[in-house]
């Protein structure tokens, strides 16, 4: 490889500007609200430009901004653009090494129905029911919003729309050394001269601002290396590197990366496209997608091994505390990750596949023995199954570490479990699958009602442990420790102990809250009822549950179960809902008077569309399956 001397008077190939694309720095801490155009689409404002700032007073990170500027707007763009182009596979792929650690791509040409369905997706928003001239709101709205950077001198439709072929990646290489990965970003080129006029312009721009780049030569590609503070030289810091080659804009921190590129072009070195572990990884994913990734866990742990000596299975002594968390989860590592997004009509699909390690046993699907016992109101529900079997098996490492980790014996442990009357793990273990459920707040309480419910896989040992931990809290009441005091209450055949809590004597001040200057009081509420276990900040929280009448469950809700089923339910092996509509109406109510016009103009008409997520988690063979869906609906 050549260094060419930066000539600080010449400027690049060609005439180009020399203005200063401007900081982040530099734009408005309060930007203008949107406005609405007179066919009802909101379009931002666009300000006067401010003068450029002097070379002098630029800041160190200025023209990382101004060179990846492009890339920015392309990648924020990637999930709405809509451009002629079709491509039916991946630009960018065929650049990468087959030993990436991660790599992640973005669609721009909407390929296969992305493009239609997009386009559907977002007429449920203001200003987007009429598609058929999607692209020219969108390419102006991109400029206006390029436009509102003061001094900014690009913009989309113009410097950036007529070079780019349609995909966008970023890839992690293995590096010289495990901490040192070489980074890789990827614009596949449909105008190579246009292209190379724009960073023609970028180059002059920088030698402008007093950050001149040096010119080099890699595999016979012309590098220029952009310096990361003005006066400075690449080799004073760190450094960003940008080659155009034939087809293909590469962005990268280290020159080595390049020549990898190069190599994998040209045949010399295999891609990750022709990876079995790759091609394993992404088999039967949809080809027409607006992004997918790709994660080589396997190599990750390797990387992570050589850095962390206590991530390696053969060595868990040289880390004691964070070897349980390795231990634990170890079985549960997957070889890879392969992940999608697509759009549907009216919904965002995020499909993950992890394909376990041999010998994991994960636990079979099920249907869920907890929805039918949560109150239909929740906001939101979190599902995981054998959560009792997990937090065994973390605490049973946690004990084995601590002495190493002190430096002393288990005496003291076995002490501690002696007074609580037995093992760690057995005041967790008869835990099953459990749910938390989050609900709007109270009449008269502005946080919301948090409670947990689960499955008792050993009720009498519960009930021991339970018992043994009020008989604990009730003797702290006794010897007059301040602020705890323990109760009970019967609900039906239900008993309902709570441990209370004054602020006082968890160092809380007084004045968060209380009538009268009283300090509140945490209570913390939890019974044991027909084989479940429910925990909640109160009793009322816990009678919620257990005075839920018939046919008002979250598992008798039509939206809900419609949202389960089109992720892969009713069977899962744990999941996620969230009633979006219903988490809006509740934040609204608390959203101050003052910011209300703003919010109820500008905001509420881009949130009002958001009906439901879910998320669930199932098992094909040995590959753990993961769906995210958003759902949108046109606003009632």
């Amino acid at each position: 490889m050549t260094i060419d001397q930066p000539d600080a008077t010449a400027g690049p190939p060609g005439d180009a500007p020399t203005t200063v694309t401007p900081a982040l720095a530099d734009v408005p801490a309060n930007p203008p609200v949107p406005e609405p155009s007179a066919d009802g689409w909101t379009i931002p404002p666009v300000q006067p430009p401010v003068a450029p700032a002097k070379a002098g007073g630029l800041r160190p990170w200025r023209w990382w901004i101004a060179i990846v500027a492009t890339v920015i707007v392309i990648a924020a763009a990637a999930g709405v653009a809509l451009v002629t182009t079709r491509a039916a596979t991946s630009a960018t792929i065929a650049y990468v090494p087959a030993n990436a650690l991660v790599y992640a791509e973005g669609r721009l040409d909407m390929p296969g129905d992305q493009g239609a369905t997009v386009a559907s997706f977002l007429s449920h928003f203001p200003g987007f029911s009429d598609t058929s001239n999607l692209q020219t709101k969108l390419n102006d709205t991109w400029d206006r919003l390029l436009g509102q950077i003061p001094g900014n001198t690009y913009t989309y439709s113009a410097d950036i729309a007529p070079w780019v072929q349609g995909t966008v990646a970023v890839a992690i290489l293995p590096g010289a050394s495990p901490s040192a990965p070489e980074a890789v970003a990827l614009v596949a080129v449909a105008d190579q001269a246009k292209a190379q006029s724009e960073l023609d312009r970028i180059v002059a721009d920088a030698r402008s601002a007093g950050r001149a780049p040096v010119q080099s030569t890699v595999g016979g590609a012309t590098v220029w290396t952009f310096p990361s503070a003005a006066g400075s030289t690449p080799a004073a810091g760190h450094a960003m590197h940008v080659a155009l080659l034939q087809g293909m804009l590469v962005v990268t921190n280290d020159t080595a990366a390049i020549t990898a590129v190069q190599d994998v072009k040209s045949g010399a070195a295999a891609s990750l496209a022709s990876s079995q572990a790759y091609r394993d990884a992404s088999a039967g994913a949809a080809s027409s997608n607006l992004a997918s990734i790709y994660i080589s866990t396997a190599s990750l742990r390797q990387q992570v091994a050589a850095l962390v000596p206590s991530a390696a299975p053969a060595a868990p002594a040289a880390s004691p505390l964070a070897s349980p968390l390795v231990a634990c989860a170890a079985q549960a590592i997957p070889t890879s990750v392969y992940g999608t997004l697509r759009a549907q009509a009216d919904q965002l699909v995020a499909d993950l596949r992890a394909p376990l390690p041999a010998g994991s046993s994960p636990a079979p699907a099920r249907q869920s023995a907890l929805v039918d016992h949560v109150p239909g109101t929740a906001l939101a529900y979190l599902e995981t199954h054998d959560l009792g079997k997990a937090l065994a098996c973390l605490v049973t490492q946690v004990k084995a570490a601590i002495p190493a980790a002190s430096g002393g014996s288990s005496a003291n442990l076995g002490q501690v479990e002696g007074m609580l009357g037995g093992q760690l793990e057995s005041f967790v273990s008869w835990l099953g699958d459990a749910g938390i459920v989050v609900e709007a707040p109270a009449a008269g309480q502005q946080l919301p009602a948090v409670g947990i419910i689960a499955t008792v896989t050993d009720t009498t040992l519960a009930e021991q442990r339970l018992a043994e931990l009020q008989s604990l809290a009730g003797l702290a009441s006794a010897s007059g420790l301040a602020g705890i005091s323990v109760s009970t209450e019967h609900d039906g055949a239900a008993t309902i102990t709570t441990l209370s809590v004054a602020s006082s004597a968890l160092s809380v001040p007084g004045s968060i809250g209380g009538a009268g200057g009283t300090p509140p009081t945490v209570a913390m509420s939890w019974t044991l009822s027909d084989g479940r276990f429910v925990l909640g900040l109160g009793p009322s929280v816990v009678r919620s549950f257990l005075d839920l009448p018939a046919g008002q469950s979250l598992g008798a809700t039509p939206a809900f179960s419609a949202a389960l089923a089109s992720a892969g339910g009713p069977s899962t092996g744990g999941f996620a809902y969230l009633d979006l509509r219903a988490i809006r109406a509740t934040a609204e109510a608390v959203i101050p008077s003052a910011d209300r016009s703003n919010y109820e103009a500008n905001i509420r008409p881009y949130l009002l569309p958001f009906d439901r997520l879910v998320v669930v988690n199932g098992l094909e063979g040995s590959t753990t399956t993961t769906r995210a869906i958003i759902t949108v609906s046109n606003p009632q």
